[in-house]
């Protein structure tokens, strides 16, 4: 049974949210497919948080890791030219210790 947002592939989600008509959560949009959270970090950062998720990879999965700068998740990932920068229809940040949305 879907849920009532529900959309068939995540490509098809992408051009939904690249257009603008989709801006909620993503949450049940495409059953059957992996959803994740995308956590964007100074490269300073990121060798740091990568073991903390290897180290707890039930809580914190980690499914890859994009090159520094990159917009785009590796093609096994999402074939279809997905952007990170246009493909997220919400966000929330924080940029020493001010969360923002």
């Amino acid at each position: 049974m879907q849920t009532p947002n529900a959309i068939d592939t995540p490509a098809a989600l992408r051009q939904k949210i690249r257009g603008g008509r989709h801006t909620g959560t993503t949450a049940g949009c495409c059953p059957g497919f992996v959803q994740a959270n995308l956590v964007i970090l100074p490269i300073e950062h990121a060798l740091e948080f990568m073991t903390f998720c290897i180290r707890n990879p039930k809580p914190c999965p980690l499914l890859d890791i994009t090159d520094p700068g990159s917009p785009h998740p590796p093609t096994w990932l999402a074939n279809d030219g997905a952007d990170v920068r246009t493909d997220i229809p919400m966000y929330r940040g924080a940029s020493k210790n001010v969360e923002w949305q």
